[in-house]
C-alpha cells in the first residue's frame, strides 16, 4: 500500500528526514526549527510546504526540489539560510505557485532564476523593502504568468532584472524613484533586460539606456 499520508510533529527537535513515498503522497508540510538533513525522494508530490528550516542552504535545498519532479506548488516560511534560489534549467518543470511571501526578515536570499513554463502564481518576499535587505538579482523565465509585483524590491539594492514574461499584463514596479534617477548612480552596476511590453508597463523614462 502506497504511504499517502505523513504527520510531522511542529516545533519539536527533529532535524533529519528521509523521506521515499510513491503515488499516494501529494501534499507534505514540513516544519524544522533547524535542519541538518533532508531528503525527499517523492516523484508524485504536488504541493510541498517548508517551515522553519534554518540551516538549509541552497545545494541541500536543490537536492529537495530534485526529489519532486512533479511539484505543483511551493511555499517557503522563514528559511533564513537561503541565499539563492536557481530553478533554471527546467528544474521544475511542473511548478505552476511559487510563495515566498512568508520568508524571514533574517532571510539571506539575494538571487532568484526561475525557468517555469506553468508558473501562474509569484509572491515575493513581504520584508524586501527593509534597508540592508533585498534581491539582488531576479531573474524570471516564465511565459505564463500574467501578473507580477515588485513592489516589495527597490531599484537601488537591484543589480539585474530579467524578465521573460510575455503574457504579463499586470506589473507592479519596483519601490521607489523611477529608473531613470538611478542611471546616473547605478550606472553599469545595474543589468536591466525586459521586452518593450514590460518597459511600458514599468512606465519608466530613460530605461532603454540600461536595458541590455
Amino acid at each position: 500500500r502506497s504511504l499517502a499520508d505523513v504527520r510531522l510533529p511542529q516545533g519539536g527537535e527533529l532535524q533529519a528526514l528521509s523521506l521515499e513515498a510513491g503515488a499516494g503522497l501529494v501534499e507534505l508540510k514540513i516544519h524544522f526549527k533547524f535542519v541538518k538533513q533532508l531528503h525527499l525522494d517523492t516523484p508524485w508530490l504536488q504541493d510541498l510546504r517548508l517551515l522553519g528550516c534554518k540551516g538549509l542552504f541552497e545545494e541541500d535545498f536543490t537536492s529537495v526540489i530534485r526529489g519532486c519532479p512533479r511539484l505543483k506548488v511551493l511555499s517557503l516560511t522563514h528559511c533564513a539560510d537561503l541565499k539563492e534560489i536557481d530553478f533554471s534549467q527546467l528544474l521544475v518543470p511542473s511548478l505552476e505557485e511559487f510563495d515566498l511571501s512568508g520568508l524571514s526578515r533574517a532571510s539571506k536570499l539575494e538571487t532568484l532564476r526561475l525557468e517555469s513554463p506553468h508558473l501562474v502564481k509569484l509572491l515575493l518576499p513581504a520584508w524586501l523593502w527593509v534597508e540592508g535587505y533585498g534581491l539582488r538579482q531576479l531573474m524570471l523565465s516564465c511565459p505564463e504568468l500574467s501578473r507580477l509585483d515588485l513592489g516589495t524590491l527597490r531599484w537601488g539594492d537591484l543589480q539585474e532584472l530579467r524578465l521573460i514574461v510575455p503574457a504579463l499584463a499586470d506589473l507592479k514596479p519596483p519601490q521607489s524613484a523611477t529608473l531613470a534617477s538611478f542611471s546616473e548612480r547605478a550606472g553599469p552596476r545595474l543589468t536591466v533586460c525586459v521586452s518593450s511590453a514590460c518597459l511600458e508597463l514599468l512606465d519608466l523614462e530613460g530605461a532603454d539606456r540600461l536595458a541590455q
